[in-house]
């Protein structure tokens, strides 16, 4: 059973011991009744956030130590995380990870978005960093996600590693400039689904294909 939900409302949550101390029975008993086997917890993002609160990344790991002391050996507790390091070394206290958690999912996605601060195009989930890329933007990547969570002691047999089953469009401002970084103007079809992305990659009539060997990523134009 998947928990998720508005920063807000998660924020609410572990502000509360009650809170917590409800959230912990009625989950226990409503995983035990349908036959479940755990919980995973997708809290998007601790702290980092704009409507978060700095005391969410020292109240995460409570909710997450009740969780674990109710549910003991016979439930599961995963997690879905940031892949940005940006956002991984304010939201979380990764070692209580190791103690309170079973699986650690990261979410190796969302490296780019288009925005008004960013009208340019970019790789989805790109595995590594394209030459050039300096700092901040030169850890939007799997890679440097990944080496991240493990400088902060996670441990290697918890970690997953996350993938989409989606892509990103954009509506780029001159269709013969399509390399990554080239002005856009729009987010297209924002998250294509996989069966979208299927059938654009096969279709070499209409679009080219193009293998990123620095990112080892693909897109289409």
């Amino acid at each position: 059973m998947c928990l998720t939900g508005s920063n807000r409302s998660f924020t609410k949550l572990v502000s509360s011991p009650d809170r917590i101390s409800r959230l912990v029975s009625e989950s226990s008993n409503y995983l035990k009744k349908f036959d479940f086997d755990g919980i995973d917890l997708d809290w998007e993002f601790p702290t980092w956030s704009s409507d978060a609160h700095k005391s969410d990344r020292a109240r995460f790991p409570l909710l997450l130590k009740a969780l674990r002391e109710k549910y003991g050996a016979s439930l599961l507790i995963t997690l879905a995380v940031a892949g940005p390091p940006t956002i991984t070394r304010v939201a979380y206290d990764v070692t209580s990870f190791n103690r309170y958690a079973d699986l650690v999912q990261v979410m190796n996605y969302d490296y780019h978005i288009f925005s008004y601060f960013h009208p340019f195009v970019g790789f989805n989930a790109p595995l590594r960093k394209l030459k050039g890329e300096l700092g901040d933007i030169g850890q939007m990547n799997s890679e440097a996600a990944m080496a991240m969570y493990r400088r902060l002691g996670l441990w290697a047999n918890k970690t997953v590693f996350g993938i989409p089953t989606y892509g990103r469009g954009f509506r780029l401002v001159n269709w013969k400039i399509n390399k990554p970084y080239a002005p856009a103007t729009a987010a297209v079809n924002a998250y294509s689904n996989l069966e979208a992305l299927c059938k654009l990659l096969v279709d070499r009539y209409h679009y080219t294909y193009v293998w990123n060997e620095q990112a080892a990523s693909p897109y289409v134009y």
